[in-house]
Order: C-alpha cells, then structure tokens, then sequence
C-alpha cells in the first residue's frame, strides 16, 4: 500500500504536531494525535475499571479517597477524548492534566486526624 503523508507547517522546526495519512484508496485514516489521545483514555479507563472491584471491599476512609483517586482518572480519560475529539486545545488538555495530578498528589498526601478539642475544667 503506498501512502502520502500530509504534515504540518512545524514539520520544518522538527515538530510534529499532527499528521493525516491518506491511503491509496483515498481514505483519509485518523490522525495520530487523536489515536494517542485515545490509546491513553483507554489505558485510564482500563486501569479505573481493574480497580473498581477492590474499592467496594475497602473500608469507608479508605474507600472514599480510593474513590476520589479513580474519579480524577475518569475525568483525565475525559479530557483526553475531548481532546481527541477537537473539542479542546493541547494547552487545556496539559492544564487539566496538571490539575489531575496536583490534586492525586493532594489525595496521597497524609492527612493528620483532625484534634478532638474537648472543655478545659
């Protein structure tokens, strides 16, 4: 099968942002951005559905911020398809991206019990 390759104008600087492959029999095949965009939003919602099962086992603490993790995940798979769907901007998928992983790395942090204050006799 022979292909043409149509790029992009940064092709010249030695980025490659995008690229469109066309077959020979003229079909235009999906660009590789959204392929990779895909691929991650997969890999994310795969590993949140391989860990749903041993969240419900989980004590209730342990459950709600095991629960808080996922959710993050499923939201980063969703901008991922977004993205892929030309519904929002690199720069907006990198800004939800950082988001995602400052508040993951909030969820790991620990958490000191909160003080029982009690009444001075």
């Amino acid at each position: 099968m022979n292909d043409a390759r149509v790029s992009g104008p940064d092709v010249l600087r030695g980025h490659r942002p995008w690229s469109l492959s066309v077959s020979a029999s003229g079909e235009v095949l999906m660009f590789r951005y959204r392929r990779r965009a895909l691929a991650s939003a997969r890999a994310l919602e795969q590993a949140v559905d391989s860990q749903l099962a041993c969240v419900a086992r989980l004590p209730e603490d342990a459950r709600r911020r095991s629960a808080d993790h996922l959710a993050e995940l499923v939201g980063l798979a969703r901008a991922y398809r977004a993205y892929a769907k030309g519904w929002i901007s690199y720069r907006e998928l990198e800004s939800r991206g950082r988001i995602a992983t400052a508040r993951l790395s909030h969820l790991r942090s620990p958490h000191p019990a909160a003080a029982h204050l009690t009444e001075r006799d």
